[in-house]
């Protein structure tokens, strides 16, 4: 029988001297390494550890000989991320100053009356009514000149304020309104018959579900933002909550009230680079933080709107405020703005105080403000 020669010792010292050869020249080369100065590589777990990645360490050399960004002054932004981590949306400053009505523009005087007094009590905006729940424009209107006011030139009107730096806050009836949807019925309101559903006032409602009633409202916005207006506050929106609400009729596909209200205010928002849009709450809104009712939620709103605003009487003072804890609470975080009407007994010193201490608009009827 014949064997094959044994090699197996000749094999040993071949694979050790090639380990003294490997390791001669690992020693060689980390001395080459710490006598230049270079950097070390070691390995670190890709993404997913299925494979390894070759890192270099930063160089140990003089830190003063690195380029350094120069020193920025510390933010005085509030931080807008959540405990998760998330980025809550940007809000727009705390807008204080004065409710004065449209039609009074017209007249001599009167713009720079307000400019001036703005100005001496250290208001920063106006807030005025552009379209009533009845439907109407109270200016002229290039999208919907049908419904406008082709008197009163809104970017002229406005410009006083603009001019002196003073913000323009319009306000708008959103969903209720008595011209557009009875004229396009497929955006109302209807009752099972199929009737444009109206409230105790005869005024039809928009389907807030509806993506058209939507886009009338962002035409509106983009309208108001190009004369001048820096913000615009949604009031009446909201499903309807008073008259006989029993009779409307929703489609079994249709959304949540809570939900096509969030949809509605997250898609107008979406259009702008900048939230524009703030939104009226409802009295249940602002006591509890849900109207079910009218679908409002509170929390809801609140990720999306520029700021949330509620009307309250200044003759109470924050006491008023006391019956509207959630909005009370969305006050004190800078979040809620009162518009507070002014009674004929209050005086223009404190209520002036207030505002500016709590933020907000001061309203009168006759836009008659001032000692």
């Amino acid at each position: 029988m014949n064997y094959r020669n044994y090699r197996g010792r000749r094999l040993g010292r071949t694979i050790l001297a090639t380990l003294l050869v490997v390791a001669l020249l690992a020693l060689l080369g980390y001395a080459a390494l710490t006598f230049f100065d270079l950097p070390l590589p070691f390995l670190q777990g890709g993404e997913d550890d299925a494979g390894l990645n070759l890192i270099t360490e930063p160089s140990s050399a003089d830190p003063s000989s690195e380029v350094k960004p120069p020193p920025t002054e510390p933010s005085t932004t509030p931080s807008t991320s959540t405990p998760g981590g998330e980025e809550e949306p940007t809000h727009l400053d705390v807008s204080t100053g004065l409710w004065i009505p449209l039609s009074r523009l017209d007249e001599a005087g009167y713009a720079q009356e307000v400019v001036e007094l703005c100005q001496s009590e250290d208001f920063n905006a106006v807030l005025i009514d552009v379209k009533e729940a009845d439907g109407r424009l109270l200016y002229a209107s290039a999208a919907f000149s049908a419904y406008g006011d082709p008197s009163l030139s809104l970017s002229e009107a406005i410009a006083p304020f603009v001019e002196a730096d003073i913000r323009v806050v319009c306000r708008l009836s959103a969903f209720r309104d008595g011209l557009y949807p009875r004229e396009n019925r497929s955006l109302a309101l209807h009752t099972a018959s199929g009737a444009t559903w109206l409230d105790r006032e005869y005024i039809s409602w928009f389907d807030p579900a509806q993506t058209g009633s939507t886009d009338y409202l962002a035409i509106l916005g983009d309208e108001l933002l190009a004369a001048g207006a820096s913000e615009i506050v949604l009031d009446d929106f909201t499903y309807p909550t008073v008259g006989k609400i029993n009779l409307i009729s929703y489609s079994e596909a249709a959304p949540g009230k809570q939900e096509a209200l969030s949809t509605a205010l997250e898609s107008l928002q979406a259009r702008h680079s900048s939230p524009l849009f703030s939104v009226m709450l409802t009295e249940e809104a602002a006591r509890s933080g849900i109207d079910e009712t009218g679908g409002q939620i509170t929390a809801d709103l609140n990720q999306f709107a520029a700021q949330l605003y509620y009307p309250v009487t200044f003759s109470a003072g924050e006491g008023r405020l006391d019956d509207f804890p959630v909005f009370k609470a969305l006050c004190a975080a800078g979040r809620g703005l009162p518009v507070v009407t002014l009674a004929d007994g209050d005086t223009w010193a404190a209520a002036a105080a207030f505002i500016r201490t709590q933020g907000g608009f001061l309203y009168r009827a006759d836009g008659a403000y001032g000692a």
